[in-house]
């Protein structure tokens, strides 16, 4: 499945610092895309700065006109979309997209530098804010879950275990549940059913955050989930 696909969430848009990232140029991933199949997302190029360490940006209402197919360089139109997502008690079409911009490791002389703890810090911040969500959220039925993914893992060479670990933390703080694609099967996420069965029971957003921090002491031995199932 995909993130855009999954009704009734806050969907993450893995977004660059400046909103839209190279949609109107050469860029065709993840935000990119969104960006083409909701077009109406485009107006916030026009009024959005770059976002802040400590901001993100919350869309709603956006409607999708388009299906595709590919990605990156075999991205291509497929057909007209039909968007039957009803409205909210506002009127607004109940989509919710939160752009939030993970580090630009690849730009770090190394890249294991995510582990410090100010990264740490940093991309679980941003990940909390933006996954608050809309003020304005229709919270009768309860509170949206995530749907997300591997955020920041691709050109910006993100660990996708550590970044799981971040989002299922602020999802947990945030009293939402996380509904997490992983639709290529990435061998780095191995053992993630082990290290959910693990935790999921007595999940403790203070302990969990303490695991991320101490292994930095680790990390040239063994991964983070290993570290997790081993502890």
């Amino acid at each position: 499945g995909l993130i855009e696909d999954e009704p009734n969430t806050l969907q993450a848009d893995f977004a660059n610092e400046y909103i839209g990232g190279g949609v109107v140029g050469k860029g065709c991933v993840q935000e990119e895309i969104r960006f083409l199949i909701c077009p109406e997302l485009l107006v916030t190029r026009i009024f959005t700065e770059k976002l802040m360490e400590e901001e993100a940006l919350i869309m709603a209402g956006a409607e999708r006109f388009n299906d595709y197919s590919g990605y990156s360089s075999t991205f291509e139109f497929k057909d007209d979309y039909e968007d039957n997502t009803p409205v909210d008690i506002y009127e607004r079409i109940n989509t919710h997209i939160v752009a939030i911009d993970a580090i630009a490791f690849q730009k770090e002389r190394n890249p294991n530098v995510q582990y410090h703890e100010h990264m740490i810090l940093r991309e679980l911040t941003k990940a909390y804010i933006g996954f608050y969500g809309d003020d304005l959220e229709d919270r009768s039925s309860g509170m949206m879950d995530v749907a997300t993914g591997k955020w920041g893992c691709g050109a910006f060479l993100g660990d996708p275990q550590t970044k799981f670990i971040i989002q299922w933390i602020a999802c947990s703080h945030s009293n939402r549940n996380m509904i997490f694609f992983n639709d290529d099967d990435d061998p780095k996420l191995n053992g993630i059913e082990k290290v959910i069965k693990k935790y999921q029971q007595e999940f403790n957003v203070g302990v969990m955050t303490g695991i991320l921090l101490q292994y930095k002491h680790k990390m040239h031995k063994m991964s983070l989930f290993q570290y997790m199932l081993e502890g």
